[in-house]
């Protein structure tokens, strides 16, 4: 299987990389049968979409998760 998980960033400021979402994918890309990539658009703001679009086509995954902060949740969910 190969995941996804998206980092976005939501006041077009710098955002922290968050711990959690670097485990994740490490916890996936620990078994041999899975492959993980993490992006983040920390310092892709501008021009997200193109980047996303890029990144997705290139790895093709079967899963894709986001990652967000819980006072975050609202601007995820839009």
């Amino acid at each position: 299987m190969r995941a996804t998980i998206i980092n976005p960033c939501y006041k077009r400021d710098y955002e922290f990389f968050h711990l959690g979402t670097i485990a994740i994918a490490s916890a996936i890309n620990a078994s041999p049968r899975h492959q993980a990539s993490v992006i983040d658009f920390s310092f892709v703001w501008n021009q997200w979409e193109e980047f996303l679009q890029r990144k997705l086509l290139e790895f093709q995954p079967q899963l894709i998760g986001i990652s967000t902060a819980s006072p975050l949740m609202p601007q995820a969910l839009t």
